[in-house]
């Protein structure tokens, strides 16, 4: 399927020397999801509003200085090659240039459906989910959460108390609550520390949307389009197990249109960091040799994420490696100043893991072995 089956024109258009103030003032004018910042005609990226409220800046700070890259595609597209390539820029949109000429955009939720009109359907949600689940207390503070989100490089967590889901809590709930919309001013801002100790049970939403390990894609991306969420907490007889997001389908998708050449398929997300890239891919490689027979086959997504702080002339950044290889899910994370350090530190976690997971494997075998010859 081409996206031109599914591009929609609900956009707008905005000249990057424009304010963001006078984007908030689009976005609440109407039914509009992303503004396409242009300059002098020439195409610069998108923004949207969660972008603005994100950013926290003075509302007279011009669109061009928030703009988000989105890779253009033209209406001949496959709907995987869109998916891979709102993945890795890590948008919701892409707009659709046609000799030249903007015609249209399209939308993660578009493609999501369009997907799940697909074979694709009935992949069961535990083959996508993220089971490396990372909670929250009721009682942290939107300070303690803000910093799981980013050591982590998530955007929402389960909220427990006593080892119970009792709610979930989001980054745009963290944000919204910092700085609330009508008080998008440079005070607002400055008033923004005494709320970090608000407790996360203040924010979070309690009543919890959930889906069963043994459900089915379609029926995940149902839930979530049609309660306007990004993910689910997924469960098995009232226990988490995971969570499944829109950004995990996405991921899954782009892979359905791709033939993979080699053993292994390498996704890099640079996130604005600086590091070798023949060194990760090397790496990777000597890690994938050392274990293959373990491995076999399967896709490794390297994302960095580049910080403001910095330490002699470097940026702190975060970088997270998530390799699906045989059905099996492992996820290294790491930081450092610069991104080679960091990479290495995620590498390490990740070896670790499957270090462990391969001696827990060759364990059960002997303990059938033992068992049969009993």
């Amino acid at each position: 399927m081409e996206v031109r089956e599914i591009l929609t024109e609900n956009y707008e258009s905005i000249d990057a020397e424009e304010t963001i103030s006078k984007a908030l003032s689009m976005f609440k004018s109407g039914d509009v999801d992303v503004l396409i910042v242009f300059k002098d005609g020439k195409y610069m990226g998108i923004l949207t509003e969660r972008i603005i409220v994100r950013a926290l800046r003075d509302p007279k700070t011009k669109a061009k200085t928030l703009a988000k890259r989105a890779p253009r595609i033209s209406p001949e597209t496959s709907i995987y090659e869109a998916a891979r390539l709102m993945f890795e820029a890590e948008v919701k949109h892409l707009p659709v240039f046609e000799d030249g000429k903007l015609i249209g955009i399209v939308t993660d939720e578009a493609l999501l459906l369009a997907a799940v009109n697909t074979e694709f359907s009935s992949t069961p949600v535990k083959e996508l989910m993220s089971s490396d689940i990372i909670s929250v207390s009721e009682d942290d503070t939107l300070a303690a959460v803000l910093n799981t989100f980013r050591e982590h490089g998530i955007s929402r967590a389960p909220v427990v108390k006593d080892g119970k889901l009792v709610g979930i809590v989001t980054m745009h709930d963290c944000i919204m609550t910092i700085v609330p919309k009508k008080r998008l001013t440079r005070g607002a801002i400055s008033e923004k520390k005494p709320r970090l100790g608000i407790p996360v049970k203040n924010v979070m939403t309690e009543s919890v949307i959930t889906i069963s390990e043994d459900d089915d894609v379609r029926k995940a991306v149902k839930i979530m389009v049609d309660n306007g969420i990004s993910g689910l907490v997924v469960t098995r007889d009232g226990e988490i197990r995971g969570i499944v997001t829109k950004t995990d389908v996405l991921e899954a998708i782009s892979k359905l249109g791709v033939e993979e050449r080699g053993d292994f398929l390498l996704e890099l997300t640079p996130g604005g960091a600086g590091f070798d890239r023949k060194h990760v891919e090397r790496e990777l490689k000597r890690l994938v040799e050392k274990f293959r027979k373990f491995l076999r086959r399967g896709v490794v997504h390297v994302y960095f994420r580049r910080h403001r702080r910095t330490f002699r002339g470097q940026p702190l950044v975060f970088c997270k490696i998530r390799m699906r290889a045989d059905g099996k899910i492992f996820i290294g994370r790491g930081e450092g100043f610069g991104g080679d350090a960091a990479f290495h530190v995620a590498l390490e976690n990740l070896e670790r893991q499957i270090l462990k997971a391969k001696e827990l494997e060759a364990e059960a075998w002997r303990l059938l072995e033992k068992m049969s010859l009993e």
